[in-house]
C-alpha cells in the first residue's frame, strides 16, 4: 500500500501529517516551483515528486498520481491537512486515533474488505460527528469519497479522474466508480480530523467558493450524470446534492 499526498502551499502541514501517517512507502506530490521549499522542511523523510509542468486543478493532479502508480496493488491519496482519525461510538462519543500504527491498520483492513468486495474505491466518513453514526450503519456502498481516497487500480476498469475538474474531482470520481463498478466502500465508524485549514492557507480552499468554479463543476457534473446532480445556487456553502439512490 502506497500513500500519496498531493499538496500546495502547505509544507508545514505536510510535515505534521507525516508525523501521523508515517513515512514508509509515502510520497508527496507538488508543483515544480514548490519542490525546494518542501524538501527543506521534509528533510528527506519521504520522496518529493514534482507534477508535470502545467498541471492545474485537483482532477489533473489526482489523474497524474493515479497514472504513475497504476502498478501498485493499492494507493491511498491522503489530503495534506489530515491530522488523524476518530472512532465513533454509538453513545455519541468518539475516540481520537493519532498513532501511525493504528491509522495504517485501519487503511489496511479497509483495503482487504474492498478487495473482497472487488470495489476499486474505499474511504472513511469525512465527518467526525458521532451523532451521524449508529450501530446499524457501519458501512455504506454509496456516498462521496473525499479527503481519503483508497484506490485499488486493478479494479478500476474505465473509472478515472477527469482533468477538467479543478475542484469536486472527488465527487466526479465517486460517481464514476459507481457508474462503472456499481459501488464504493465507506466505513462510517471512522471520521477524519483536519488541521486548521479554515485559515485558508494553500490548497484549493481559496478556490472552492469561486462563482466561476462553482458553475463549471456543476455544469460538468450535470453534463455527465444528468438529474442525479442537484445544486443549491444560493448562499454558502454552495452544496451539490447527489440523488440518494445512486
Amino acid at each position: 500500500m502506497k500513500f500519496a499526498i498531493p499538496s500546495k502551499g502547505r509544507s508545514e502541514l505536510v510535515r505534521k501529517t507525516l508525523d501521523v501517517i508515517g513515512c514508509e512507502n509515502t510520497e508527496v506530490y507538488v508543483a515544480v516551483e514548490e519542490a525546494e521549499s518542501y524538501e527543506l522542511l521534509i528533510k528527506g523523510r519521504v520522496p518529493v515528486k514534482t507534477l508535470p509542468e502545467g498541471t492545474y486543478g485537483m482532477g489533473a493532479i489526482r489523474k497524474h498520481i493515479l497514472e504513475v502508480n497504476r502498478g501498485e496493488d493499492c494507493i491511498v491519496m491522503w489530503d495534506d491537512d489530515i491530522k488523524g482519525l476518530v472512532y465513533k461510538w454509538t453513545d455519541g462519543d468518539f475516540t481520537p486515533i493519532n498513532s501511525t500504527q493504528h491509522i495504517r491498520a485501519v487503511m489496511e483492513n479497509l483495503r482487504q474488505t474492498a478487495e473482497d468486495l472487488e470495489t476499486p474505491l474505499f474511504t472513511v466518513s469525512p465527518s467526525t460527528s458521532a451523532q451521524q453514526y449508529n450501530q446499524f450503519h457501519h458501512f455504506q456502498f454509496g456516498g462521496m469519497a473525499s479527503t481519503i481516497l483508497g484506490i485499488i487500480p486493478r479494479f478500476l476498469g474505465d473509472a478515472d479522474f477527469d482533468p477538467r475538474f479543478i475542484i469536486s474531482e472527488d465527487h466526479d470520481f465517486s460517481l464514476n466508480v459507481k457508474y462503472f463498478r456499481r459501488y464504493l466502500l465507506m466505513d462510517n465508524r471512522y471520521g477524519v480530523v483536519n488541521q486548521k485549514t479554515w485559515l485558508r492557507r494553500g490548497g484549493c480552499s481559496t478556490l472552492r467558493w469561486g462563482e466561476d468554479l462553482f458553475k463549471q463543476r456543476t455544469e460538468l457534473l450535470r453534463r455527465k450524470y444528468g438529474d442525479l446532480v442537484r445544486a443549491n445556487q444560493k448562499g454558502k456553502p454552495r452544496q451539490i446534492s447527489i440523488y440518494a439512490g445512486f
